[in-house]
């Protein structure tokens, strides 16, 4: 997943934890602890959706409109220039028909740039349907495990054990954020159970 798709995840995360409570007490019904001992459980959150994004369910409709879009708002403009470029190469400075070619290419120039800044604005805007979309099935999965396992709460927290995201400063102290829980067992983390029920 790219770069900015990451930032709006992690960005989410970092705002603190999800706090799910258990409409009535059930027995456990995998290997992870029954909540009457460990009423607390985390999930990476983080990780399950950049798996949702990078998928079947999302990734290809992503590809199909970035592609869509990019051809409807760019056109023919990218290849118009291409040749008014070796048009240019070939003709006399001092002809007339150069400084048309030039004014056109020029012209081009400033749409192309207005059109690739729509362009990133709808991708932008998709990608971030498509975020909310991923979180809302992945926190619906969380609460319906830690209703099966038995726990009162469960804490979006990346696991202790990844490495941190040294790209920038930023994301840097995006991935710290977005590990609040520092110690936990690892016996009341549902992150496995929840990408069962995914079917990831």
């Amino acid at each position: 997943m790219r770069r900015i798709e990451r930032v709006l995840v992690l960005c989410a995360l970092a705002l603190g934890a999800i706090a799910l409570l258990r409409p009535t007490a059930g027995p456990a019904l995998a290997l992870a602890a029954p909540g009457d001992d460990y009423p607390v459980a985390t999930v990476a959150i983080s990780d399950i959706v950049d798996e949702m994004m990078a998928g079947d369910r999302f990734s290809p409709q992503r590809v199909e409109f970035e592609n869509d879009t990019r051809e409807e708002l760019l056109g023919d403009m990218p290849r118009r220039m291409r040749e008014l470029e070796q048009i240019a190469e070939s003709m006399d400075p001092s002809d007339e028909a150069f400084s048309a070619a030039r004014e056109e290419f020029f012209r081009l120039q400033g749409a192309l740039t207005r059109a690739n800044q729509e362009v990133r604005r709808r991708i932008e805007a998709y990608i971030a349907q498509q975020l909310i979309e991923c979180y809302r099935l992945v926190v619906s999965s969380a609460r319906a495990v830690a209703d099966d396992l038995g726990f009162d709460y469960v804490i979006a927290s990346n696991s202790q054990d990844r490495d941190l995201d040294e790209q920038s400063v930023r994301d840097l102290i995006v991935d710290i954020l977005g590990r609040p829980v520092i110690v936990y067992p690892e016996e009341v983390d549902i992150t496995e159970d929840v990408k069962d029920d995914l079917k990831l």
